[in-house]
């Protein structure tokens, strides 16, 4: 969210557009490149926005500063470090324009800054406009990194995890280095009472975990089970293996105890 205004925030939130039945789409474009990167050698970029519809397009590029809570919700606010020429342009169908992205600050040395750049499709003048049915305007968002000079070697870590109030399976994790990794997939293992084979739960994910943020993951599973182990897959940390063996010990030996009738167990949370 954009801190200090919720409507604001409530706008910017949702970057992509999205469609329901019987709502007619107001446009289609494509985007390229789908992130921007800036270092201390390469300070400006250029993004290519097509639209691949049947009508004229207007369209607003806003640069924001993002940042992200304890859980891992997205923070935005206005930022004046990134520029974006032009702010707004019309794109005729089959078109190609050009948006020159410039980084107006220095890299810092030990921190990576990030960004994302919002793309809003304008409304038609109000005499265009169609009288019945109802349009969603685009918003699509592409992140914006500026290296930090010196670049840490990318870690990830566990943190936290836990059984929620509604049963879901909730794994913290934490990015303490200095630039962003994004998890595309999570695999919890774990045990349930009377087994004693890892259950496997798969996590589509594609989050970025900013530098220095953590980040909430949220799993459905069965009641009574414990994940003993976790797998991560990022982009830039490369596959991370956590194991918890605390949860591995005391729940194989719960189950050999059940298993063998000597005690009855309800619950191993």
């Amino acid at each position: 969210m954009i801190r200090g205004n919720k409507s604001r925030s409530a706008w910017i939130a949702a970057w992509v557009a999205a469609t329901w039945s019987g709502v007619a789409l107001a446009g289609s474009i494509g985007i390229a490149p789908l992130r921007v990167d800036f270092d201390t050698n390469e300070r400006n970029s250029v993004v290519r926005i097509v639209n691949t519809g049947t009508e004229t397009m207007t369209m607003q590029v806003e640069a924001l500063d993002w940042s992200q809570a304890e859980d891992g919700r997205d923070q935005y606010e206005a930022t004046a470090e990134v520029i974006a020429v032009p702010p707004i342009f019309s794109v005729a169908p089959g078109e190609t324009q050009l948006v020159r992205v410039g980084l107006l600050s220095d890299p810092l040395p030990e921190q990576e800054r990030s960004y994302r750049l919002l793309f809003t499709e304008l409304p038609p003048p109000l005499v265009e406009r169609a009288v019945t049915g109802l349009q969603i305007r685009l918003r699509v968002s592409i992140p914006a990194f500026s290296q930090a000079i010196v670049v840490d070697d990318p870690e990830l870590e566990l943190i936290e995890h836990e059984i929620v109030e509604d049963g879901r399976l909730r794994v913290k994790l934490r990015n303490p280095g200095n630039t962003h990794i994004r998890v595309s997939e999570l695999t919890a293992f774990g045990l349930s009472l009377g087994q004693d084979v890892d259950q496997e739960f798969r996590l589509t994910s594609a989050k970025y975990v900013l530098s220095g943020s953590s980040m909430d993951f949220y799993f459905d599973i069965p009641p009574d089970y414990s994940m003993t182990r976790l797998r991560a897959e990022t982009d830039r940390a490369g596959v991370r293996e956590f194991d918890v063996p605390d949860s591995n010990a005391r729940l194989r030996a719960v189950n050999e105890k059940v298993g063998s009738h000597e005690y009855e167990v309800t619950t191993v949370r």
